[in-house]
């Protein structure tokens, strides 16, 4: 591989490692949302986020949309087969969006009883 496509696949990892951590901690937000009953608009940002996440998964059938931008640079692993054991990434994605909709249920069903 060459070093430039070296280059642009770091840049390509550390952008995915970036929006992935944001992604992780609007789903902790919004169960620390959901768990101190502190609503404010500002949950309005990772709740977004989140929606759009799923619609590009939707979209992509379950792929991240940046998996194509790896691919074009010779970048074959997947973004989760950076640190997870190969049996489990197949799943993670999965785990995310059950841990996801689950908070998102607690967030509504606590948010109808502060109104």
């Amino acid at each position: 591989m060459e070093d430039k496509n070296k280059n642009i696949i770091f840049v390509i990892r550390f952008i995915h490692s970036i929006v992935t951590i944001f992604l992780i901690l609007s789903i902790i937000y919004i169960y620390y949302i959901a768990i101190t009953r502190r609503f404010s608009y500002f949950i309005i940002i990772p709740v977004l986020a989140l929606i759009a996440e799923a619609i590009f998964l939707i979209y992509n059938r379950g792929n991240c949309p940046l998996m194509y931008i790896h691919k074009k640079y010779g970048d074959e692993k997947g973004f989760w087969d950076l640190f997870l054991p190969k049996r489990i990434v197949p799943y993670i994605t999965l785990f995310l969006e059950i841990i996801t909709i689950i908070g998102f249920i607690i967030v509504f069903l606590e948010f109808v009883k502060v109104i």
